[in-house]
């Protein structure tokens, strides 16, 4: 082991900072300790004032050969990176796990697999663009695609027409994908939510957004209660500054605002757990619904491309004895086969399954009109 080199559950791992293709030093160092037992990995290279002038003036410096990088080239490089996470995924699982101390099966099966995947997916989507305008809004979004529109907006405004303006339910639950939490499963708990929206990651398009709507503390808290039961950390958190998230800001504006009787829930995704504790969430989660008397919740699921929430394996199979209806609703194109299958490729199985998903609302539909009151059934 070197001055600048430490050895990590037998992973060799560099101190220091990498700026400007090389290797840079720090003056100052801090000591950091594995979470896991609490031991010394080793000194570890502290930024400052200088270091951060140095990695800045060498992106300037960068910025101008790769501005004019062709997308091929960019996406061969992205693709690079993604065979080199493959290729050391176990090492980079092991070292991760040692220095966070988040659960090293999380680190092989979900997180260094997803690292990978993110680079090849935008990898593929620069050589899928065929024009130089990225702004694809409004009439050129419309001209672009043959005067079709190719955003969500339309589903949203009939998934809220036929379902969340005729159902009769109390309480939205939103499983949004996009809030990760660390070591539990969180909860909304509050009476209300009410302010304004600025996105952290699209500020310009989603800014100053107003919400306000009630929340349910009560389903909040009789969902907690199962949590020992069945072997999970679900918290419910009454904090008027817990933070919101577009998933469930957006899903409002479309499909509960000008609603002011419905209550909404969001419960945010553990993104250290793996299938069994997602299950777990969804069985303390059909418990809650069902003891708290008299509830009729819509389910349903948000978030984006770069987040999984495998929605089918979550609930128990009885539980839409408890759920007035289960809705998937999912943000991105692919985003619906991740939540049927846990997988971000376009599959016949997916196909096939949004199908039987189409039929089952149809029958619903159908069997509403059959008994001539336009009411939901009863689950």
């Amino acid at each position: 082991m070197t001055e600048h080199t430490l050895t990590v559950a037998g992973v060799a791992v560099d101190t220091r900072h990498w700026i400007g293709g090389e290797r840079v030093a720090s003056a100052e160092t801090f000591t950091d300790v594995s979470p896991v037992d609490g031991a010394v990995l080793g000194e570890i290279a502290r930024g400052g004032p200088a270091e951060a002038e140095a990695a800045v003036a060498a992106a300037k410096a960068a910025f101008p050969e790769w501005a004019g990088t062709s997308r091929a080239a960019r996406a061969r490089v992205l693709h690079a990176i993604a065979d080199g996470v493959e290729k050391r995924l176990e090492e980079l699982a092991i070292v991760e796990t040692t220095d966070n101390g988040a659960l090293l099966r999380s680190h092989r099966r979900g997180v260094m697999p997803r690292v990978a995947h993110n680079f090849r997916f935008f990898a593929d989507w620069l050589l899928s663009l065929d024009h130089d305008d990225f702004e694809t809004r409004g009439h050129t979004r419309l001209e672009l695609n043959e005067g079709k529109e190719i955003t969500l907006v339309t589903g949203l405004h009939q998934l809220r027409e036929e379902v969340f303006e005729r159902d009769d339910y109390d309480t939205v639950v939103v499983l949004d994908s996009h809030w990760a939490t660390t070591v539990e499963f969180v909860v909304t708990a509050q009476a209300r939510r009410a302010g304004l929206f600025t996105s952290e990651e699209l500020p310009r398009g989603m800014c100053r957004m107003p919400y306000d709507f009630p929340g349910d503390p009560e389903l909040a808290h009789n969902i907690a209660k199962f949590a020992d039961r069945h072997g999970t950390w679900i918290t419910p958190i009454e904090d008027d500054y817990l933070p919101i998230y577009y998933a469930t800001v957006n899903l409002w504006k479309f499909l509960g605002e000008g609603l002011p009787d419905k209550r909404w829930v969001t419960i945010g995704v553990c993104q250290t757990g793996d299938m069994e504790d997602h299950l777990r969430l969804g069985r303390a989660l059909a418990d809650g619904i069902a003891a708290t008397p008299g509830r009729r919740v819509l389910l349903i699921a948000s978030g984006a491309l770069s987040h999984t929430f495998e929605l089918s394996r979550i609930l128990p199979q009885d539980a839409d004895r408890a759920l007035t209806r289960l809705v998937f609703a999912a943000l991105d194109g692919l985003v619906l086969h991740q939540l049927v299958f846990g997988e971000p490729e376009v599959t016949d199985e997916a196909v096939d399954e949004l199908h039987r998903l189409i039929r089952l609302l149809k029958a619903d539909r159908a069997e509403r009109a059959d008994d001539g009151t336009g009411s939901p059934s009863e689950h």
